[in-house]
């Protein structure tokens, strides 16, 4: 999911002008808990969001929570007044007293959180493009990866 998630940013990347490139991911950072955050349900108030404070695009990984080999992702984004920590915890502080984080897919089907991780627009100065960033990615990936989001997923293979 991640190098599909590269490819898109590289392809978003082909509209700016070299200084302002968005980073990709580093997949040798994968298991860096300062770079990939896992859903942990065990200790909520202990539980650390990465770079809660900034503007980002986001990234939640799951799988069918019937049928572990079918993975899904969320795309989100956190600009203006909203940052990842606020964006994240509206996902996960529902599920905070159940057995699982889950998110519905766009037909309904439950899918289990694993994984999150973001990339930053604020260091690139690029804050302002985290929207058009997420409606890049959401277009790019919606015939390659199973995506969770509704939004720009009408059409989308499920």
């Amino acid at each position: 999911m991640i190098k599909a998630i590269n490819v898109g940013i590289h392809a978003f990347n082909r509209h700016l002008s070299s200084v302002h490139r968005v980073p990709t991911f580093d997949l040798r950072r994968v298991d860096d808990k300062t770079y990939v955050s896992r859903v942990v349900h065990k200790d909520w108030d202990a539980f650390k969001w990465i770079n809660p404070e900034d503007r980002r695009v986001y990234f939640i990984f799951g799988h069918d929570a019937n049928k572990k080999s079918e993975k899904g992702l969320y795309v989100g984004k956190a600009s203006y007044s909203s940052t990842i920590g606020r964006r994240l915890w509206v996902h996960f502080n529902r599920h905070r007293y159940d057995d699982y984080f889950e998110m519905n897919n766009a037909t309904g089907r439950p899918y289990r959180l694993q994984y999150s991780t973001s990339i930053s627009l604020d260091k690139v100065g690029l804050g302002f493009m985290a929207s058009a960033l997420e409606e890049f990615l959401l277009g790019a990936l919606k015939n390659k990866l199973h995506l969770l989001n509704g939004t720009g997923n009408a059409g989308a293979r499920q």
